[in-house]
């Protein structure tokens, strides 16, 4: 049923953004800010299409549990975001 319904759609092209976000009331800092304004409870990777994404422990702020949320995309969304991100990174 499925192939029939399908049939005719690709499924390559499946853009996907990884949100992760710590669910504690209260934060619990892995590394000291010192002064410097301390990072917000959500991060997110950039859209792929990727079936696998990996996560580096570097990437967590605070200890505690987390919360991971698979969106699905559109390309044009996708393509947005990427455009973004180089521009944050080229500065």
């Amino acid at each position: 049923m499925f192939k029939k319904l399908f049939s005719n759609y690709s499924f390559s092209f499946s853009y996907y953004i990884l949100v992760i976000e710590n669910m504690e009331t209260t934060l619990d800092a892995i590394h000291d800010f010192d002064d410097s304004e301390r990072p917000k409870n959500i991060f997110r990777e950039e859209p792929t299409t990727d079936s696998c994404i990996e996560i580096s422990s570097m990437q967590f702020q605070y200890y505690g549990k987390h919360r991971l949320i698979l969106y699905h995309v559109l390309p044009d969304y996708a393509l947005i975001q990427r455009k973004q991100q180089q521009l944050l990174k080229s500065f």
